[in-house]
């Protein structure tokens, strides 16, 4: 499974996500990790598939080098 997680957002008045879905399909970001925003303006701070996505994004795994 790939780790990629992409996230777009655009305001509701006549944009689409369509190019910025096909920009991060093309960077190898699965479909399915892909979280969109539809709608939300820059007042409306309440962004579920921004929530989703940073939940989506693994852990990053303790250091083990013991180095300094």
């Amino acid at each position: 499974m790939s780790e990629r997680v992409g996230y777009a957002r655009c305001s509701p008045d006549k944009q689409d996500l369509t190019a910025q879905r096909g920009i991060l399909l093309g960077l190898d970001v699965p479909q399915e990790r892909i979280y969109l925003d539809h709608g939300p303006t820059g007042t409306n701070r309440d962004r579920p598939g921004l929530a989703q996505a940073l939940a989506a994004v693994p852990a990053p795994a303790p250091s083990t080098s013991g180095g300094q």
